[in-house]
């Protein structure tokens, strides 16, 4: 009887999850990291503006193609998550181990377009895309063409 304890303890603890297992949990990690960043866009100038809110919703739909309630519900677990965060690498991290480079460009473009989505740039929001992009090793040249359209807009 102890002998199938163990067994049963062993099976378990040996079995690994499956590959979509995994996939689906990496997917997951990246939505929520880069939703957490989205918000301490928001949070950079210690003004939660509305339109930037809103504008958070816009990029994680359109980015991870989110129904309505799936966005609202993302948002709202990276303002729980930022709000016990200690640091960016805790994001980035994840982000740069998953990322493609070009994916890496569009979550900086869509941080740009966070910050101006009140119609301001602060110089908060200006440091804290500019850390993210080093941190994400996004080229400069790259990050200055994506902070000029969002500009722009």
């Amino acid at each position: 009887m102890i002998q199938r304890l163990f067994d049963r303890i062993d099976a378990l603890l040996n079995t690994s999850p499956s590959d979509d297992d995994d996939n689906d949990a990496i997917e997951k990690a990246v939505r929520l990291c880069s939703a957490c960043l989205l918000v301490e866009v928001v949070r950079a100038d210690h003004t939660v503006d509305e339109a930037e809110l809103a504008t958070v919703l816009e990029r994680v739909r359109a980015q991870f193609d989110l129904t309505p309630e799936e966005a609202a519900e993302l948002r709202s677990l990276a303002q729980d998550r930022v709000e016990t965060s200690v640091s960016l690498y805790e994001f980035t991290r994840t982000l740069h181990e998953q990322m493609t480079r070009e994916q890496k460009a569009t979550l900086i473009g869509a941080m740009w377009d966070v910050a101006y989505a009140d119609g301001h740039l602060d110089m908060h929001e200006d440091a804290l895309i500019l850390k993210v992009a080093d941190l994400l090793y996004v080229p400069r040249s790259e990050v200055m063409r994506l902070k000029a359209i969002a500009a722009s807009s």
